[in-house]
């Protein structure tokens, strides 16, 4: 529906054929950004959520849902498709215990982790020494 109404958006404007597919590309790409940090900030809190111990996908997912920056609150069910392509990606390990899956994270995924959070302190305090120049 939403695509309907964007094409009828579109079609009615008197924009020329090649500026309607300018800003339809333009709206595809942003959509695509939003995925893409969507995805990193997402795989990041995975991570981060698995640093102390294993646990189920909902024990994450509640855990991620509550969390008031969380970009879950309208795609929950994305968590299981990213965990899964963290199993694939080796960064984390899932094991079946009884009727529940549980992850862990793998060693590669504590380097990975690792790594995330020195470039987050890397960044952070580049925007500490930005304040204090400009201050």
């Amino acid at each position: 529906m939403k695509n309907k109404l964007q094409q009828s958006y579109l079609n009615r404007l008197s924009f020329s054929n090649e500026r309607k597919r300018s800003v339809q590309s333009a709206i595809k790409e942003k959509q695509a950004m939003e995925w893409a940090d969507f995805q990193t900030s997402s795989i990041t809190a995975i991570l981060y959520s698995l640093e102390q111990e294993a646990k189920d996908g909902f024990t994450i997912s509640s855990a991620l849902l509550s969390d008031s920056h969380s970009h879950f609150h309208h795609n929950e069910a994305d968590i299981y498709t990213l965990l899964h392509l963290l199993e694939e990606k080796g960064w984390i390990e899932g094991q079946w215990d009884e009727e529940t899956r549980r992850y862990q994270l793998t060693f590669r995924g504590r380097r990975t982790a690792a790594k995330l959070k020195e470039k987050s302190r890397s960044v952070h305090n580049q925007v500490k020494q930005l304040v204090r120049i400009h201050l």
